[in-house]
């Protein structure tokens, strides 16, 4: 009971007025949209993020004094930004030159990532952790029904080519980043839903979207992943017979739909005529784990890989093993670890919350073993939403006072 009361607290809490914290919301509504603009990209080397812009107006407009609080969740993005920056002077030594490539979208976009992750940590625990994931998982839901349309039915987005014609990739345009994206918000939903959506038509709804954008994307690693995570989070949450009966009653229901509609043959058959990607990456992988012999075991250096093969190595673990030897693989284990303790810890606090990042963390682990995970913005949106403190306990966050100087101060 007293935890009930708690999360209907925390559920409760008062939506801050602040402009900053208003457009830091239309920032992550915008999260998932990633435009084709040719200026940009010839500077830039990638796509137009309109959300990442917002976020940076609202960091400028938020108080030149915040209250913070110590939190190990908080060192994995500061961590992360130390690891591409010591890749750097690897490659440097290694290589002699790091590419334009490393160091505009690796290094800088795991600062922007990074920052992503602490002005959430911030608003996280001013209690609005609710109001993010809601903002975030609309914002999904809304620009995959826009770009869904245009995909299958009506072209009438300007400028919105899908990369790959016959599978979805949503605004983010890599169909198996949004599989990985799609995988995070069903599981959120049939977690979470309850509370970010209180009218259950409306929640359905969403739920179906998110699994129709999810099964038209043929994303291998993203499908496995929820299903992997639903399973996990079904062993290790706290539930009742009959919610966990629920949960396995859905599935059934929704695997007869696909089948009924016609959907499941549809989605055999692409997967039966889409290329052996599998393969051409197990070998980008040999060849990667092969660098990191010749290095002696010191690794290679950011972004080195890439310019002496035609593609990146498609998994993460490995992708940092290479380029920055055990720093990296350590870095990726703690990037691991550190939610999953978390948010197991936090299951008698906030049963729902937790269960919900937890799966979410996990569909992204899964998706991390096909493509670069840490890269994606939905992974660490999820590692700031864990710095709840209605999952936290009191010795896993230390309040730091109100600076005295007028020092920006988000996280110490």
């Amino acid at each position: 009971m007293e935890t009930a009361r708690a999360d209907v607290a925390h559920r409760d809490s008062p939506p801050l007025r602040s402009t900053a914290f208003r457009l830091y919301l239309a920032a992550v509504f915008l999260m998932s949209l990633q435009l084709e603009v040719d200026a940009f990209k010839s500077v830039a080397d990638t796509r137009f993020p309109p959300g990442d812009f917002l976020l940076l107006f609202s960091i400028l407009l938020m108080p030149v004094a915040v209250r913070a609080r110590r939190s190990p969740i908080a060192l994995l993005p500061i961590a992360m930004v130390g690891v591409m920056a010591y890749g750097v002077l690897l490659a440097i030594v290694y290589a002699g030159s790091v590419s334009d490539s490393a160091i505009q979208v690796k290094l800088f976009g795991t600062i922007t990532l990074a920052i992503w992750c602490l002005v959430t940590i911030y608003y996280v625990q001013q209690g609005q952790a609710w109001r993010i994931l809601r903002t975030w998982t609309n914002g999904m839901i809304i620009w995959g029904a826009v770009s869904f349309v245009d995909w299958k039915f009506v072209d009438y987005v300007p400028g919105l080519e899908a990369k790959t014609p016959s599978r979805f990739g949503g605004m983010q345009f890599d169909p198996n980043n949004a599989g990985a994206a799609y995988a995070v918000v069903v599981l959120v939903l049939w977690r979470y839903g309850h509370r970010l959506y209180p009218s259950l038509l409306t929640r359905l709804v969403a739920l179906a979207l998110g699994c129709t954008f999810l099964g038209y994307t043929f994303s291998r690693g993203g499908l496995i992943g929820a299903v992997l995570s639903a399973v996990v989070v079904l062993v290790v949450s706290r539930d009742g017979v009959s919610r966990r009966a629920r949960a396995v009653a859905a599935a059934f229901f929704v695997t007869g739909i696909a089948v009924l509609s016609g959907y499941a043959g549809e989605a055999l058959d692409n997967y039966t005529v889409r290329p052996d990607t599998v393969s051409s990456r197990d070998a980008e992988a040999e060849r990667g784990i092969q660098e990191l012999t010749d290095s002696w075991g010191l690794g290679i250096g950011l972004g080195t890989h890439l310019e002496n093969n035609p593609q990146i190595i498609h998994n993460t673990a490995i992708w940092l093993t290479v380029e920055m030897s055990v720093i990296g693989l350590g870095f990726f284990i703690a990037l691991v670890a550190v939610p999953i303790v978390v948010t197991m810890r936090g299951r008698g606090r906030d049963p729902d919350l937790a269960m919900a990042l937890l799966a979410g963390h996990l569909a992204m682990i899964a998706a991390s073993i096909g493509i670069e995970a840490i890269m994606q913005r939905q992974w660490w949106l999820l590692v700031g939403l864990c710095a709840s403190p209605s999952l936290l306990a009191p010795d896993d966050a230390t309040e730091l006072p109100q600076t005295a100087t007028g020092e920006r101060r988000i996280l110490a």
